[in-house]
């Protein structure tokens, strides 16, 4: 970790934003979709994969 630093924070129009990294969280007041679904969250690993 010492190899870390941070960055400065500039405003950018959002066209201007490809391949820039977000300086804080977005939330919003609007779930979506709205109701819980979870058959497509998450992700599967093998465990032959991770030893």
């Amino acid at each position: 970790m010492n190899s870390t630093f941070t960055l400065e924070v500039e405003f950018v129009k959002l066209n201007h934003s490809l391949d820039r990294v977000l300086a804080c969280d977005v939330r919003s007041d609007t779930d979506m979709p709205p109701f819980n679904r979870a058959a497509m969250d998450g992700y599967a690993c093998r465990r032959a994969d991770w030893q």
